[in-house]
């Protein structure tokens, strides 16, 4: 067997072990109905302009991405993907989510629509920092 830092990894080694991964979560724990979970924003020529995309497993959504492309930021599209990524997971028996996001990212979004901070880990690169957020959802 031979282990390596590929040069370039592709995103194909890249699903490779997120499939590895979760299929283990799947087999080795009781919840058995973990599912993707995608919203997405199209304008009326039907392009992409935002999304969100996580996976609900019992009660928890992960939430793990959440954007807008540029032109299409502080309209409120944001604001209509969580809602509507937080509704999908309420109906899946979700009651709460959790999420994280870096400080160059979005950390005041999350509050604003009832978010809490659990945790904050910094060091990263400029000066950067990893915001952890969850989220209890009402019935």
């Amino acid at each position: 067997m031979g282990i390596e830092v590929p040069a370039g990894c592709v995103a194909n080694e890249v699903q490779a072990v997120r499939r590895l991964v979760r299929g283990y979560n799947r087999a080795h724990s009781s919840v058995a109905d973990a599912r993707e979970l995608v919203v997405v924003a199209r304008d009326a020529q039907g392009v992409l302009v935002g999304g969100a995309a996580g996976e609900t497993w019992g009660e928890v959504f992960e939430l793990e991405y959440l954007g807008v492309s540029e032109p299409w930021r502080r309209q409120g599209v944001g604001s209509r993907i969580l809602a509507c990524a937080e509704a999908e997971a309420r109906a899946r028996g979700c009651r709460r989510v959790v999420l994280d996001t870096y400080s160059f990212q979005a950390p005041d979004f999350y509050p604003a629509h009832g978010y809490r901070e659990v945790t904050r880990v910094v060091g990263f690169g400029d000066g950067a920092a990893k915001h952890f957020f969850a989220k209890e959802l009402e019935g």
